[in-house]
């Protein structure tokens, strides 16, 4: 999931587990999450203690989400 913020040109985008996640797996989002915006070069905000939560420029979004696909 994805929300886009016209006035700070930010994208926060949020790593979503589906109903049928296996118990007592663990959420890599967020290592994913900031692998990905070191491997791009691609400046990143964590300000929360959500892991699976990460704001990224408008401009990398694309980018940033092509690369975890392949992952």
């Amino acid at each position: 999931m994805n929300v886009k913020n016209s006035k700070s040109g930010t994208t926060l985008v949020l790593a979503v587990m589906g109903y049928n996640q296996q118990v007592g797996s663990r959420n890599d989002f967020g290592k994913m999450f900031k692998e990905n915006c070191e491997e791009m070069n691609i400046k990143s905000s964590h300000d929360s203690f959500e892991t699976g939560m990460v704001e990224i420029n408008n401009n990398d979004w694309r980018n940033f989400i092509e690369k975890l696909l392949i992952i």
